[in-house]
C-alpha cells in the first residue's frame, strides 16, 4: 500500500475511536465505527484510482446477511468524464466459471449426470482426444477434471496464439466443440492441474445444453438468474442494459487507455467467461452459495451440492497445483493466506473482478473493476481489498472478527 493509503487508514481508525466515544457504547457506536473504517477503505481506492491503477470500483460486502458497506468509487468512463454507479454493468470474465459450476451441480441434484462421468458420454465428439506426443490417454476426461482444471484441455500457454484464431470464429458452443475435440491434451487427464481459462468451462458448459435440452443462456435464465432475482444477469444486454455496461480499459505506460478485449458474445455462450453482471446481483449468487445452495426461500442447490464445490477435490501435493492453492469445483480454497482463514473461497476474474466467502466469519465480498490487464486472482487490486477489509471489519463486528484466543 502507498504511504497516503496508510494514513487514510489511520486517520479511519481515529475516527472510529471517536465514534465509539460519541455514541457510547451499543449498536449505532458500531455502525459509526463500521463506517469511518470503511471511509478509510475507500480513501485507500480513491487513491488507486488516482494513481491509475484502475478507473473505478463498485464493492459491496455483508456479515452475517447485513450489508456492512457498499460503494462506487471513481469513473465508468474516462472521456467525456462518468461517474461510476453501483448499477452499472461489468463484463464478468471468469466470475463466470463458479456459476458454471452451479449449472453442473444443479444438474448432479437431479441425478441427470455425476461428476466422475466420462465426457464421451455427452459430447461423443471427445472419445478420441490425443496427447501433444499422438498418443491417446489411458482414460477419458471427466467432469469432475474439467471442473478442477486437471482436464489437459487447453492448459499449455504454447497452444494460445492457435487458440486465438479458433476463438475468433467462434459460433455457438454446438459448432466450436469439433474445433476443441482436435486439440492435443496438454497433460493425461487427472494428471496435473493447469489453469484451462476457456476450453474446460465452455465444454462444461455445453454438456448443460446436451443434458438439460436447453441453450445454457436460457438454462441459467430460467434456472438460476430468474429464480435469484439476478436481473442484469446474462449473455446479452437490452439497449437499457447496454447504457450502463462500463467500458473497459487497460493499463500501459501512457496511463489507462481503451482496451478492445472482448470475451463476451451474443450466440456463443460462454461458460467460462461470458456472462455480464451488476455487483448486486453477484452478491446474490454468492449470498446463495454462502447458504448451502438457497438465498432467502429460494433453494438452488441440495446443501450437499453446494457444500461440494468448496470441499477440496485435489491434494496440496498435486502436480502443478502452486503453493498455497486448493482448489474445489470451480472455485479456488484458501489454504494459506495472510488475512483469509483458511476454508474460504471464491474466484477471480481477467478483467479485476473478484469475490470470497469466508465461511468462519459468514462475511461474503465481491469486487467489479473494468480493467483488462487486472490479473486474476493474484492481481493486487484483489489482494488489496482483502487486506483492507479484513483489517477493518474488526471494527463493524468486533465480536465476530475477534482474534482467537491464544492456548
Amino acid at each position: 500500500m502507498r504511504r497516503c493509503g496508510w494514513w487514510r487508514l489511520l486517520l479511519g481508525w481515529l475516527a472510529c475511536c471517536n465514534a465509539f466515544a460519541q455514541a457510547g457504547p451499543g449498536p449505532l457506536a458500531a455502525q459509526q465505527a463500521c463506517d469511518a473504517a470503511f471511509s478509510a477503505v475507500d480513501g485507500q481506492m480513491r487513491a488507486d484510482i488516482e494513481a491509475g491503477a484502475y478507473p473505478g470500483a463498485v464493492y459491496m460486502l455483508s456479515v452475517a446477511g447485513r450489508s456492512v458497506h457498499h460503494a462506487a468509487l471513481g469513473m465508468s468512463q474516462l472521456s467525456p468524464p462518468l461517474p461510476l454507479q453501483e448499477d452499472a454493468i461489468f463484463r464478468l470474465a471468469s466470475l463466470s466459471k463458479p456459476i458454471t459450476a452451479v449449472a453442473i451441480m444443479m444438474l448432479v441434484d437431479e441425478g441427470k449426470l455425476t461428476l466422475d462421468d466420462p465426457l464421451p458420454r455427452y459430447l461423443p465428439e471427445f472419445a478420441r482426444l490425443r496427447l501433444a506426443d499422438g498418443t491417446q490417454p489411458a482414460a477419458a476426461i471427466t467432469l469432475r477434471q474439467l471442473l478442477t482444471h486437471t482436464s489437459g484441455l487447453l492448459a499449455d500457454a504454447r497452444d494460445l496464439a492457435a487458440f486465438a484464431e479458433a476463438w475468433r470464429q467462434r459460433s455457438t458452443l454446438a459448432a466450436q466443440m469439433p474445433v476443441y475435440a482436435q486439440w492435443p491434451l496438454a497433460s493425461a487427464p487427472g494428471t496435473r492441474f493447469a489453469y484451462s481459462a476457456f476450453m474446460g468451462f465452455d465444454v462444461l458448459a455445453r454438456v448443460v445444453e446436451v443434458v438439460s435440452g436447453q441453450s445454457y443462456e436460457r438454462f441459467l435464465q430460467t434456472r438460476l438468474f430468474a429464480p435469484l432475482q439476478m436481473r442484469d444477469t446474462g449473455f446479452r444486454l437490452s439497449p437499457a442494459q447496454q447504457a450502463r455496461l462500463v467500458p473497459l480499459y487497460r493499463r500501459s505506460r501512457q496511463g489507462l487507455l481503451p482496451s478492445f478485449s472482448e470475451f463476451n458474445s451474443e450466440t456463443y455462450f460462454s461458460g467460462a467467461a461470458g456472462l455480464y453482471s451488476t455487483g448486486a446481483d453477484y452478491l446474490r449468487f454468492a449470498h446463495m452459495l454462502a447458504g448451502h445452495g438457497q438465498l432467502g426461500s429460494v433453494r438452488i442447490l441440495s446443501r450437499a451440492a453446494a457444500d461440494q464445490l468448496n470441499q477440496l477435490q485435489l491434494p496440496a501435493n498435486f502436480p502443478g497445483l502452486p503453493e498455497g492453492m486448493a482448489w474445489g469445483l470451480g472455485m479456488r480454497i484458501v489454504s494459506a493466506d495472510p488475512y483469509l482463514p483458511p476454508g474460504s473461497y471464491g474466484w477471480s476474474g481477467a478483467y479485476g473482478g473478484h469475490f470470497w466467502i469466508d465461511p468462519q466469519h459468514d462475511l461474503v465480498a465481491v469486487l467489479l473493476l473494468n480493467i483488462s490487464n487486472a490479473g486474476g486472482a493474484a492481481a493486487p487490486s484483489a489482494q488489496a481489498f482483502e487486506a483492507r477489509s479484513m483489517q477493518v471489519l474488526p471494527f463493524c463486528d468486533p465480536v465476530r472478527f475477534s482474534p482467537p484466543a491464544k492456548e
